[in-house]
């Protein structure tokens, strides 16, 4: 009898700890091989449900919902918060995905796997920056423009009074330079005059990533003020909103150039770790001081543009994957569009592997060249799960942009394309800030209004007809024509362009002068609210006598026998 029980516990203790074992990660033990001390992030098994956020009504709403839900969870980690202190073991707490970064022997590790509430222990795995193919410098500053910009048709949106006013844009990369000329004006943390760096900065670069074998990194660690210790931030921030101080046409660079931004490093001269990923993104979803604390997830971006890689042979797999797709999910479910670069592994067929490319809730981008084709580096569809990659394309080949040091460089790369729409989601939601926070909405608009591509390249057996297609997805973005979507969802009304139509000045000091609209003109004004605040009907060449309106920002729609269109009028007061 003894020797059954003997057995039977036995039997019970091996596939007790055969369950604690699964849940090292074999990389972990791998590691564990060679190294005393491996560098694992915990995940928990408890994680937020914040699906209920997708039917909330506003940004601030959906992010404030999606905060709370994510730091509602932290009793669920007390068992093992509780060894590690007892240990003496640093650690770091993340909400964004339910997990802790900590260094870990193999003895800690079984103990923290015997834990019921614990699901995995992952290696804290190396990623790596979409480094651009090519780069051509020019330090001119004078005359410098983005032939992307007339390409996408961004111009013809700024001639509506749309640049990307009210919008705030997010980006983690390998640092920004915002003194740059091209740049400061923009960043949220400056005034004009002073610069206040707490909930527009953050620096989750602590120590050396053992990838960079350079031990003197310009930017040092834990910067109190944003730095790039490579080129590649401020080059794909350029391309979003960057512009000259002097606001001429010819010398912007930039998508959406009256946007704001804030900003954080996640690579330390091209090289993150998962947790420097997770860090950016829990920080985007309610940014902090830069002491890490009072967090405000009012203080969240519209967009979030990425551009980064992960590397098999440093550890990167499935189970990194996964971590990083529950961050996406969770910024989109608060509100934040996730631009993600498509990937430089063309011109093969599924050559779309990296992440965050390769999650269905990333809003993907391929590039393209002056010639509105598809760039032979720029990576096809569809992925090994099957999901039809990139989501649009955008310029990315030969893209003129800033770097530091006041400089100007043009980059050849996805890196170069995503920006462009993440500039897109900023004058979208600056044409219709009712779409802030609707991340599908959004999506949808820029997705509907692409030129349309198709291709003979035949991937994932897409055919000359297939649309979308794994090389295009669906086609080249077209700004002009999404922002007219997006103000006729405001308005109601659907706006096609008038050749050759003027409506200036705006801003507007109280009269309007329209020409080019043709004879028995509709005019009417709409608050931002879409109430409408004026309608009549005039003749060419007659002014509009605009006083009485309160000083704001209002949407126009002219109809007549040319057609109808819309756009932004801004009102001075006097």
């Amino acid at each position: 009898m003894k020797s059954i029980l003997l057995s039977l516990f036995l039997c019970f203790s091996c596939l007790f700890l055969q369950a604690q074992t699964a849940k090292i990660d074999v990389v972990v033990k791998e590691k564990l091989l060679t190294q005393e001390i491996v560098d694992c992030i915990i995940i928990f098994q408890q994680q937020a449900d914040i699906s209920s956020a997708y039917s909330i009504k506003g940004k601030t709403e959906k992010a404030t919902y999606v905060f709370e839900q994510l730091k509602s969870l932290a009793p669920s980690s007390a068992m093992t918060e509780g060894f590690l202190r007892t240990q003496g073991i640093l650690y770091q707490r993340f909400y964004v995905v339910n997990s802790i970064h900590a260094k870990l022997n193999d003895d800690q590790m079984n103990t923290i796997a015997s834990f019921s509430e614990v699901k995995s222990i992952l290696h804290n795995s190396s990623f790596v920056m979409e480094k651009p193919l090519e780069v051509v410098a020019d330090n001119t500053r004078m005359g410098v423009t983005n032939y992307g910009i007339k390409k996408i048709k961004a111009d013809k949106v700024w001639e509506m009074g749309i640049t990307g006013q009210g919008v705030v844009v997010g980006a983690q990369d390998t640092g920004y330079d915002w003194e740059h000329p091209a740049l400061k004006i923009q960043y949220n943390g400056f005034d004009g005059v002073n610069a206040n760096h707490n909930y527009c900065w953050h620096d989750a670069i602590h120590e050396r990533n053992p990838n960079n074998s350079n031990d003197n990194n310009p930017c040092g660690f834990d910067a109190i003020a944003p730095c790039d210790d490579d080129a590649h931030g401020t080059h794909t921030m350029g391309t979003i909103l960057g512009y000259y101080a002097n606001g001429s046409d010819t010398n912007k660079i930039g998508i959406a150039p009256d946007a704001k931004y804030i900003c954080a490093r996640n690579m330390d001269r091209g090289w993150g770790l998962l947790s420097t990923y997770l860090e950016c993104f829990e920080w985007f979803i309610a940014p902090t001081d830069l002491s890490g604390n009072n967090p405000d997830p009012a203080k969240s971006p519209h967009v979030i543009n990425n551009s980064w890689g992960c590397v098999k042979e440093e550890g990167c797999d499935t189970s990194n994957l996964n971590v990083l797709e529950m961050a996406v999910n969770t910024c989109k479910a608060a509100g934040i569009v996730v631009v993600v670069s498509n990937g430089n592994e063309g011109p093969g067929c599924r050559t779309t592997g990296n992440p965050a490319a390769l999650y269905l809730n990333s809003f993907s981008v391929g590039s393209s060249d002056q010639n509105n084709n598809i760039s032979g580096f720029s990576s096809r569809g569809p992925t090994k799960s099957g999901l039809s990659k990139p989501d649009v394309t955008a310029p990315g080949s030969q893209i003129m942009s800033s770097i530091p040091g006041n400089g100007y460089a043009a980059y050849s790369g996805t890196s170069m394309a995503g920006p462009h729409v993440a500039g897109l989601v900023a004058l979208i939601i600056s044409a219709n800030p009712n779409l802030a926070g609707e991340v599908d909405s959004i999506q949808e608009i820029i997705k509907s209004t692409c030129i349309k591509k198709l291709t003979f390249e035949g991937c994932g057996g897409n055919t000359s007809t297939s649309y979308p297609n794994n090389t295009y997805g669906y086609g080249i973005i077209d700004a002009k024509a999404a922002v007219d979507k997006a103000l006729a969802i405001l308005t109601g009304i659907p706006s096609y362009e008038i050749p050759g139509l003027l409506v200036y000045p705006n801003p507007s000091n109280g009269y309007l002068n329209i020409e080019g609209a043709g004879k028995d003109v509709h005019f009417e004004l709409y608050f931002m609210d879409g109430k409408l605040e004026k309608s009549i009907v005039f003749q060419e060449n007659e002014q509009i006598n605009l006083q009485g309106l309160a000083s704001g920002m209002y949407i126009y729609t002219l109809k007549s026998n040319s057609g109808q269109s819309s756009g932004k009028l801004i009102i001075e007061s006097k």
